[in-house]
């Protein structure tokens, strides 16, 4: 179809190049050849009297032109998406939707492996795809690469809609051949003991609670810098080291290893995390199921 001379096939080339910025990673996202990428790009820019990508190394620069016309693009290549997805009467039973979902390890122990299963049962031709968080959820999440977005509510984006989706407070967790501390860590020993932690992403941010701790005056001995949430526990075992963990990944572990939960010295306030989504897909019921069979499982979660 062709609109004023452009045939919109392009558009969703367009919106791939302008997301890679790249002929090789457009050309595998569309899944076509780069040289077919390459005539597309030679098309738009014949269309845009603009270059739009401009070659640097290995990427390509976008022009001025390009980065107005980036949002807008991707506006409208995700409310076809939409469009096309409304094309018939949704059905659990055999829908075939593939939802990506931005989770950390943490929710996907102790919610999603639950959510998962009711899906199987539920809506068993349904994909579910989860991916880690990175330095760029927020944005994959507002450029419609993702579907689902699972972050604590410091980090939502507030002009996306969201729900609470669970909350969990922290304790202590420690080996249980550590004898040096009875049911509660005191202040000295949770400065002076080695302890576990975790930084995220390429910047290596720092957790909620290690923020809050330093805010508070509990600068903490780092021993071990973990790379997930999963990671922590084992690190404890045969050491007198302490990890700061969400209460519920705790008592997973206390279940499979040689662990024990441990009063914490300060009160660290509750992690409230959210589910979060593009507002195109705020009224697709396919969507929406998917949501609500993961605040069905959240809100099974015992204390």
């Amino acid at each position: 179809m062709r609109y004023r001379q452009l045939d919109l096939n392009l558009l969703v080339a367009l919106d791939a190049l302008l997301a890679e910025k790249s002929i090789t990673n457009a050309a595998a996202r569309l899944h076509l050849s780069q040289p077919a990428v390459s005539n597309i790009l030679a098309r738009l820019r014949e269309f845009f009297a603009d270059e739009l990508l401009v070659p640097s190394g290995r990427r390509m620069i976008p022009t001025a032109l390009a980065n107005e016309l980036t949002h807008d693009v991707r506006d409208i290549v995700m409310r076809i998406e939409q469009t096309l997805e409304r094309r018939s009467q949704f059905d659990p039973a055999t829908s075939e939707r593939h939802i990506r979902v931005i989770a950390s390890d943490y929710l996907v122990t102790v919610l999603l492996s639950e959510a998962v299963r009711r899906l199987q049962t539920s809506a068993p031709r349904t994909t579910i795809e989860i991916l880690l968080p990175g330095d760029d959820s927020v944005a994959a999440l507002r450029r419609g690469d993702v579907d689902l977005l699972a972050t604590p509510f410091d980090f939502i984006d507030q002009n996306l809609p969201y729900v609470p989706l669970l909350s969990d407070e922290y304790v202590g967790l420690i080996w249980t051949g550590n004898g040096q501390i009875s049911e509660r860590i005191t202040a000295a020993q949770y400065r002076s003991f080695g302890h576990v932690g975790i930084r995220f992403g390429a910047n290596r941010q720092e957790s909620f609670e290690e923020r809050y701790l330093k805010r508070k005056g509990f600068d903490r001995r780092l021993e071990v810098i973990a790379p997930d949430f999963n990671t922590l526990p084992q690190m404890l075992v045969g050491t007198t080291r302490i990890a700061t963990v969400h209460h519920r990944l705790a008592q997973w572990y206390v279940g499979l290893l040689p662990l024990r939960i441990v009063d914490l010295p300060v009160k660290i306030p509750p992690l409230t995390e959210c589910l979060q989504w593009p507002a195109h897909l705020d009224n697709d019921s396919g969507h929406r199921f998917v949501r609500q069979t993961l605040l069905a499982a959240a809100g099974q979660l015992k204390q």
